[in-house]
Parts: C-alpha cells; structure tokens; sequence
C-alpha cells in the first residue's frame, strides 16, 4: 500500500500537467531515411490572411550512393481536408483497379537535391483556424520496367503492382498554419 500511494499521486501529477499543455507551432520538420535521403518541408509564413494560399516548401537531398527518383501521382492527387487538418497525400498505388495511372518521375542523382513549393489555395481550407498541414512524398531507386503514363490498350497492374513494392513514402508533419480573419 506504501508503494502504491507515491505512484498514484505520480501519475495524478502527469494528467494535471497535461491538461495545461498546448501543441507547439511546428514551423519546419525534417526526417532521414534509411537509404540516407533527406526529407525537409516548411511553412515561411506562418500567419496567413484569410483569402491568401499557404505556400508549403519542400526539399529532397539525395545522400545516397546512388540515383532516386521522386514519384509523383498526376492525377486524382487531390488534396485531404477534414476538420482542422490538410493532407498533401502519399502517392500511393491502388493495385486493384485496371483505371488509367499518369506519374512522374523526377531524377535525384547521389550527392543532389531538389526543392519546390506546394500551394493550398483559400478556396480549400475556406476558414480562418489553425491548420494542420502534411505534406506526402515519395520515391524509387530504380525505374526499370516503369513507364509512367498508361496507354488505353494496356492493362495498368502490372505497373502498378511493380511500382507498389519498389515505392517507398513519407508523411512530413503536421506543420502549423494560422489562417487568420479580415
């Protein structure tokens, strides 16, 4: 019983700390993977006018010892927005449906990198709140066998169960955006 009572008030401690807690603005996060490319994006601004874009930057250094390629879906990529959160999604591979597929693939060759800028435009976040905001990436090393638009006449699964093993993909966030009001 002696011992029980320290930990209670521990763990009665933990909740009241956490009840006064808030998220920290996250501005910039990074990640590495194992194949030793890196993963940046960020929001410069971080406090939006209602009616402006958010603009969220990113970069992809390649410090492998080889070349990747950055996949990016060209169609049907719409953007995830759901309570407070933005999604930029991963682009995934749906094996399953013999629907026409349409990626590209931006070459990284070992020791560069590349950056760009996604935008959300006001028309889809429409409030002023705090957002939430991920950003989907992905990437392959080898481009053997893959082409990257279908053609009418050709049955698109086995490109997409080839592409679906070799891709690998991250989620970068939650970044934080304050969309403030007039």
């Amino acid at each position: 019983m002696k011992r029980l009572i320290p930990m209670l008030v521990f763990l009665i401690c933990l909740q009241t700390v956490s009840i006064f807690a808030q998220d920290a603005n996250v501005v910039k996060v990074a990640s590495v993977t194992a194949e030793n490319v890196t993963f940046e994006a960020w929001i410069a601004n971080q406090r939006i006018n209602l009616g402006d874009p958010i603009h969220v930057n990113y970069k992809i250094a390649n410090k492998s010892k080889r070349p990747i390629f950055v996949v990016t879906k060209n169609i049907d990529n719409k953007l995830i927005v759901e309570d407070d959160k933005i999604v930029f999604p991963r682009p995934f591979v749906l094996v399953s449906g013999h629907e026409a597929y349409d990626y590209s693939f931006k070459r990284i060759n070992a020791g560069e990198s590349t950056s760009g800028l996604l935008t959300i435009t006001a028309a889809e976040y429409r409030d002023s709140r705090s957002w939430s905001v991920t950003v989907g990436l992905g990437f392959v090393f080898d481009l053997e066998g893959l082409t990257p638009k279908s053609k009418e006449i050709r049955d698109p699964i086995p490109f997409k169960q080839l592409l679906s093993s070799r891709l690998r993909t991250i989620a970068l966030g939650p970044l934080s955006a304050l969309v403030v009001g007039n």
